[in-house]
């Protein structure tokens, strides 16, 4: 898995700065079709919504949205939607 800095976006708003993600970029070698998906921990305080869709933009500049997968206590894993670029 790689891992970058990055923020949590919903509509106009920031939610979260600084946040390391860490996310799989997958290859479908016969299609040439790329998935990801990731996690990243909630910082103390914070809150996010299950099956809610955000925009995650990392430090490198690339961004895509994302849909929270699985919420665990701190823990928030995510599902790419659409492409990461």
């Amino acid at each position: 898995m790689s891992q970058a800095y990055g923020a949590i976006k919903e509509r106009d708003q920031t939610l979260l700065e600084n946040v390391l993600i860490w996310f799989e970029i997958i290859q479908d070698h016969p299609t040439g079709r790329k998935s990801w998906h990731g996690s990243f921990d909630l910082p103390s305080g914070k809150q996010l919504e299950l099956g809610g869709s955000y925009r995650l933009i990392l430090a490198d500049g690339r961004s895509g949205d994302i849909l929270i997968s699985k919420i665990q206590i701190s823990s928030i894993q995510f599902q790419g939607s659409g492409p990461l670029e």
